[in-house]
């Protein structure tokens, strides 16, 4: 493993640690009938407007796929990472978010298509393989 492989990898786990908790959240706010409508457009508008840093490196890092350890399978980390932010820039969190942020609770189908959509990207599962599996690989 390179030793920017390294660096780029802790600060993902530093970063998916900050928004594991969050995206769990936001997925429990989805299951409540009467949600935090103002904590959750926060934390929709959280995920929509943090750039991810890294969605520019799996292509690098796919063409390392043959090195050992780390960045035989980095890029996938990557995807991961990047998979759990673009779940939220849904057009259903947008809609969510600018409801919430307009004082309309979401429906419950909005709440519920939300729920489908995060249950079909693994958007929490994907954080947590970051920092249960990612921190594992890099000793931290």
């Amino acid at each position: 493993m390179t030793a920017d492989a390294a660096t780029i990898a802790r600060a993902m786990v530093e970063q998916a640690r900050q928004y594991l908790p969050l995206a769990s959240e936001v997925e429990s706010s989805l299951k409540n009938d009467a949600p935090d409508c103002a904590r959750l457009a926060s934390l929709i508008g959280i995920f929509r407007a943090t750039p991810n840093p890294y969605a520019q490196l799996s292509k690098r890092f796919w063409q390392t796929r043959t090195n050992p350890g780390l960045e035989k399978d980095f890029y996938q980390y990557i995807d991961a990472y990047d998979s759990g932010f673009e779940a939220f820039r849904q057009q259903i969190f947008e809609d969510i978010r600018t409801g919430c942020a307009a004082g309309r609770a979401p429906s419950a189908a909005q709440r519920e298509n939300g729920l489908k959509w995060m249950q079909m990207t693994s958007t929490v599962s994907k954080f947590e393989h970051i920092v249960n599996e990612l921190s594992k690989r890099i000793g931290g």
